[in-house]
């Protein structure tokens, strides 16, 4: 996920019970909550980039809704399970990628997907600019990223305080991000804001879609 060794590396030391432990922290309403916001985003004649893949959880979502996804992390251990994940869609691909500075070439997709990235990073900003180079003129991202904002103080609490139970004290690097400030971001990398929800009981995701500047954009 990143080029700084400890952003990955916490990940990584907590992959062999990521996707338990997620469940148990945030729950498994809020993830198919992103999961049926996600089906909505794209069409199957997308060739997707995710970054930061993790497990594959939400690329398992995705993959079948598109024409091609390659999805990555810095993590071997967790794109390891992401393929045994999706072993059934011939049009998913993984590989080991910086979301700060990938390998590919400029203009190669017609989106970049990035779910719960973008909170656990040092420089979303960078990332974001990374995301703007490789996907082509009127070319979108999808972002869905959780987050505190609407979440009711004793449920905030509580969510950190499993946080604590499994994982302990978070990176240096993980950072709350409200609606707006996701949206101030992917403004400034040059997408063009076209829908921004926020979504969850509870817990809340931040999400939106964007369409890079170049061409105008769809109606939908």
């Amino acid at each position: 996920m990143s080029s700084t060794t400890t952003e990955h590396q916490y990940w990584e030391d907590r992959s062999e019970t990521f996707d338990e432990d997620t469940s148990y922290i945030v729950g498994e309403d809020l993830n198919d909550e992103i999961k049926s916001w996600l089906q909505n985003q794209f069409t199957p004649l997308d060739a997707v980039l995710e970054l930061g893949c993790g497990t594959g959880a939400f690329s398992e979502a995705v993959a079948p809704l598109v024409k091609d996804l390659i999805a990555t992390d810095m993590s071997e251990p967790m794109l390891h399970q992401a393929e045994a994940k999706l072993g059934g869609h011939r049009n998913a691909r993984f590989q080991k990628q910086d979301a700060y500075k990938t390998s590919f070439d400029e203009a190669t997709f017609d989106a970049v997907l990035m779910v719960n990235l973008l909170h656990i990073v040092h420089d979303p900003a960078v990332i974001l600019e990374e995301c703007s180079r490789v996907v082509r003129d009127g070319g979108k991202i999808v972002v869905a990223d959780i987050t505190s904002e609407g979440t009711p103080l004793l449920a905030g609490i509580q969510l950190g305080l499993r946080y604590l139970r499994r994982w302990g004290r978070p990176p240096a690097s993980n950072r709350n991000l409200s609606l707006d400030e996701l949206v101030r971001l992917t403004q400034e990398a040059g997408f063009q804001v076209k829908d921004e929800v926020l979504i969850g009981t509870t817990v809340k995701a931040a999400c939106l879609i964007g369409y890079k500047q170049g061409r105008p954009t769809p109606d939908n």
